[in-house]
Order: C-alpha cells, then sequence, then structure tokens
C-alpha cells in the first residue's frame, strides 16, 4: 500500500550580488560564500556591512534568510519585513516563500501556511509553495486534532476529579450521619439506664419505722 507523502521543501534561496547594486555587491558576494559554507556569523557581519552603505530589500531578504540557519527567528522576521518594503514581486515571492520556512521550523503552522499562500498569490505556478502549503494544511489539520484531543482528556481529567472529589464528599457525609446515628443511639441507651435506676430507687424505698415503745 503506497502512502501518500508529501516532502517539504526548506531549501532557503538568496539574492546573488550580480542582483544588488554595485558598491555592496562584493560584500554580498562575500556573504552569500559564507553563507553557503554554513559559516553564518561570518555572513551575518558582511551583510549588516553592506546594509549600512545601502539599505536594499535583497540585502535584508539574504540577511533574514542567514538568521533563519543562525535559529534566530525574531531577527529573521524583522529583516523578512524590511525586506517587503519596496521590493518587487519576484522577490515578495521568495520573501513569503523562506518566511512559510522559517515559521515551519519555529512549529508555527499557522502562519507557515498564511505565508505560503501569499506566497502563491504572487505567482501561482510556484510548485514548491504549493507543495509545502499542503504539507502546512495537513500539519495544521493534525495539530488542530491532537489540541482537540488533549482538550478532551482534560476535561475527562477534570470530570474524573469532579466525581472523586463528589465521591469523597458523599463517603464523608454518609460517615458523619453513622456518627451522629451511634452518637444518638448511645445518648438515648444512657437515658435509658438513668430512667431504669430512677425506677429501681423508688421500688426500693425503706419505709419509717417507730422505735418507741407504746406503755
Amino acid at each position: 500500500m503506497i502512502k501518500n507523502c508529501l516532502l517539504l521543501f526548506i531549501v532557503f534561496t538568496i539574492a546573488s550580488g550580480s542582483e544588488i547594486q554595485a558598491g555592496v555587491a562584493g560584500d554580498v558576494n562575500k556573504a552569500n560564500r559564507f553563507y553557503r559554507k554554513g559559516e553564518y556569523e561570518k555572513a551575518k557581519e558582511l551583510y549588516n556591512k553592506a546594509l549600512e552603505k545601502k539599505k536594499k530589500p535583497k540585502v535584508y531578504y539574504n540577511l533574514g534568510t542567514n538568521d533563519v540557519k543562525r535559529k534566530d527567528f525574531e531577527s529573521a522576521g524583522e529583516n523578512f519585513n524590511s525586506a517587503l518594503n519596496g521590493s518587487a514581486k519576484d522577490l515578495k515571492n521568495k520573501i513569503n516563500y523562506n518566511m512559510g520556512n522559517m515559521y515551519y521550523e519555529k512549529g508555527d503552522f499557522g502562519k507557515s501556511v498564511e505565508a505560503w499562500k501569499n506566497a502563491l498569490i504572487i505567482n501561482p505556478n510556484d510548485k514548491d509553495a504549493k507543495n509545502n502549503l499542503e504539507v502546512g494544511l495537513k500539519k495544521l489539520q493534525l495539530q488542530q486534532q491532537q489540541k482537540n484531543q488533549d482538550k478532551n482528556k482534560d476535561q475527562k481529567k477534570d470530570q474524573e476529579q469532579d466525581d472523586k472529589e463528589k465521591k469523597r464528599q458523599q463517603q464523608e457525609e454518609e460517615k458523619k450521619k453513622q456518627r451522629d446515628k451511634e452518637e444518638a443511639q448511645r445518648v438515648l441507651g444512657m437515658m435509658e439506664n438513668m430512667e431504669k435506676e430512677a425506677q429501681k430507687k423508688k421500688q426500693f424505698k425503706i419505709p419509717n419505722i417507730n422505735v418507741e415503745k407504746d406503755w
């Protein structure tokens, strides 16, 4: 039986120096080489150096992509958002695609789905974004099902605890009733014994005897 398994494409694209204005292209090309070698801290320094010279959307885009590799998702989100301002349509598609991958890595499947949807709105022919969106939707559905199951488990647990507490209270009430009954019987028994003793004293009362002699 063949399983219907979808592959998630977590391929982060970066812009080349040739796509970026002269003056910062050299720093970007060097940063890209460090990025491809996995030396993300060095790449970060050079991307920031390029941004000091000229704030270009594509450099922000590359820096954001590099931040994802560094697991600095907060910084990545900020740089991706900066890249969206004033960027061309093709770049916006790539930014949204990479943002979707970033949110997926974070486990935020709702935001990843939204980002891939935005990528497809810009470019409906983006097969990778379409594939990832299908995966993200399935993952989101499974996550929601898990939340519902956890919620049902919690509700069942709470109900069991409530039932247990009610049973304990009922047992305590039954014990109290039994104690009150036993106490009432004890008091009643004492009263009956006292009454019996009083009756005995009446039955054995000594009569007065006149000891004077009658002359």
